[in-house]
């Protein structure tokens, strides 16, 4: 694995993918990144009612 990708979280994966979705060309590739979207956003809301921030 890329070591800078290493310690994204992960909402920002769900931005990242997003954003190659829509520079994608291809349809197959586009539907893709968004369901890994998808499921990188399921995986943020579930860590945050795991573990909110201090204060919430």
């Amino acid at each position: 694995m890329d070591e800078s990708l290493a310690h994204l979280s992960y909402r920002s994966l769900e931005a990242l993918c997003r954003e190659q979705a829509r520079l994608s060309a291809s349809p197959a590739v586009r539907n893709e990144l968004e369901h890994m979207a998808l499921e990188y956003k399921r995986l943020a809301d579930w860590q945050d009612e795991q573990w909110p921030e201090p204060g919430e």
